[in-house]
């Protein structure tokens, strides 16, 4: 209920001078009803004055509010922020992704060996070749690649087998060129299969491309002996799982250990032997790729759209929910908390000038 100033300063008159009035008849007269029916004026009064009128309405509003608030707790405890700052790092013995753009190798590469299928073109300087080989396969001491690079969208699965990379790259194409020197060539084609020396002495430049497969995907493998290190990638759709027999469609984890830290929250899940682990990045800071013993080494840092890890069939959502995001965000603390400071003071301020 509002009243206006005029009526609240008379109610507020009425009032005192009722009490005071029933004071005087209770102790000069002893009428005790005439105070009675003063007292009974006072008491309403003051209650229109503090906003006690009783009102249906304002039960109703108490109601709704009630129900709101145990809406945005629900809410804030069980849904999922839709995006969330992680870092994690992974030992593995595949990984799979696809590129967001296209990638290129920020430093040569030594290898003992390549080999691809599925080429489109293959130039070779001091080769008059006819048509192009299916596969290429090369072999020697002092072969580099100082150039390579895969295109956006690329599918990618990594494995390590041995002394040996391999790459399983669908729906994208795999570029380059090889400095060989001092090694064995070896051309397979449709009908012909032909071999060639390269000497030693001034590298010969060999440029490759593959074909972009999306049924059979181009085959690379690299024979890598020393350490090596590929970043730079902008990536997402990441996983570590590999078929467990071709085109069976039974996926198992080739996770042996990891970690994976929720940036926003500061928690941390350990990543056990056998557990999946799947993402979706829509901005990847860092992704590197290190070879670890027998293991690919993975690191990744960015924003993620969903993450889920666990046991197969039992994964959980391992993205922060809303009470758990807000619970640590000291500036929206700070900034909330003044808010609520302000307007107790503005409130204070009005009742009081009431």
């Amino acid at each position: 209920m509002s009243l206006d100033h005029d009526i609240r300063q008379q109610l507020k008159k009425n009032a005192e001078k009722c009490t005071h009035e029933a004071a005087r008849l209770l102790l000069e007269e002893g009428n005790l009803a005439a105070a009675k029916d003063k007292l009974a004026y006072a008491k309403i009064a003051k209650h229109l004055l503090a906003g006690e009128e009783a009102s249906p309405s304002r039960h109703y509003l108490a109601i709704v509010i009630s129900f709101l608030c145990l809406l945005l707790a629900g809410f804030a405890l069980t849904v999922h922020v839709p995006s969330t700052e992680v870092g994690l790092e992974i030992e593995a013995g595949t990984v799979s992704f696809q590129l967001e753009r296209g990638w290129e190798n920020n430093a040569p590469l030594s290898i003992q060996s390549i080999y691809i299928n599925n080429l489109e073109d293959f130039i070779v300087p001091f080769l008059d070749l006819d048509n192009t080989p299916e596969v290429i396969e090369i072999t020697g001491k002092n072969l580099v690649l100082p150039v390579f690079g895969l295109s956006a969208g690329a599918q990618i699965e990594m494995e390590l087998q041995g002394e040996k990379l391999s790459m399983y790259i669908d729906n994208g194409v795999f570029r380059g060129e090889i400095y060989a020197a001092d090694a064995h060539l070896l051309l397979e084609g449709e009908s012909e299969t032909r071999e060639i020396n390269i000497l030693d002495g001034i590298p010969e430049t060999l440029q490759f491309v593959s074909q972009k497969q999306t049924l059979d995907p181009v085959k690379v493998e690299l024979g890598v002996s020393e350490m090596w290190n590929i970043s730079a990638m902008q990536v997402y759709k990441l996983d570590f799982a590999k078929e467990s027999f071709p085109s069976s469609g039974n996926f198992v984890s080739t996770i042996k250990k990891g970690k994976v830290k929720l940036l926003e929250t500061g928690q941390s899940v350990e990543i056990n032997k056998g557990e999946f682990l799947h993402f979706m990045a829509n901005n990847s800071k860092r992704f590197e790729i290190t070879r670890k013993g027998d293991k690919l080494n993975v690191i990744f840092s960015g924003t993620v759209n969903s993450i889920k890890a666990g046991p197969e069939g039992f994964e959980r959502n391992l993205a922060p929910t809303w009470l758990e995001y807000l619970h640590h965000q000291k500036q929206l603390t700070l900034f909330w908390s003044s808010v609520v400071f302000l307007w107790g003071l503005f409130w204070s301020v009005r009742n009081f000038r009431s």
